[in-house]
């Protein structure tokens, strides 16, 4: 993005959308080879590294833990995004970030099977990277959680976080995250937009 003014790349990709097969008509072959790729996909999305928090192409984050309406300004650095976090729990009864955002790394932040394809190779594509940027790793982890039963990525979604709970993460951090999507898109929706000054 320079200015006003934002670029969309596309690159086509010689293969399917991994939705155009549901979840539970995968052999669990399938199925494993598939949760193998994200994982090594979110470990090698993991060494991108910023020590700034930002949406891809900078700006305002968007997305679901930002809420439908996006985060409502540029966030500077960690502890920026730490205190924007703050005051949106504080409609939930409570918690604080503050000083667990420094680990910053790439995330794509819209997990779902519409959003992957595999190429004629075999090679994983990740699609849709409007919400993605520089985040805690602990928010792909989180996106992944509220994802509900009966929503057609569940199985998908309790695949991935079986793999991801193989290695260590901070509970009680993931569920503050949790926690801020509960105002964004819960019964809180949209109240940390208003200014209360």
């Amino acid at each position: 993005m320079s200015g006003e003014q934002g670029y969309i790349v596309t690159d086509f990709i010689d293969g399917g959308s991994l939705d155009a097969i549901p979840w539970s008509s995968r052999t669990i072959q399938e199925r494993q080879y598939i949760v193998d790729q994200m994982m090594k996909a979110f470990d090698h999305m993991r060494t991108m590294r910023s020590s700034e928090p930002e949406p891809v192409g900078r700006g305002v984050p968007e997305g679901a833990l930002f809420s439908v309406w996006g985060a409502g300004r540029t966030l500077e650095t960690a502890a920026d995004m730490e205190t924007c976090f703050n005051a949106k729990l504080k409609f939930r009864g409570g918690g604080d970030v503050t000083g667990r955002f420094e680990d910053l790394g790439m995330c794509h932040m819209d997990i779902k099977l519409r959003n992957l394809a595999f190429d004629k190779a075999g090679q994983l594509w990740f699609l849709d990277w409007a919400w993605s940027g520089f985040f805690p790793p602990i928010f792909e982890h989180a996106g992944l959680v509220r994802i509900q039963e009966g929503w057609p990525d569940c199985e998908f979604a309790q695949d991935l976080l079986r793999e991801l709970r193989r290695k260590p993460y901070d509970e009680t951090l993931l569920a503050l995250v949790l926690g801020v999507y509960e105002v964004n898109n819960g019964v809180f929706a949209g109240r940390h937009l208003i200014s209360y000054d």
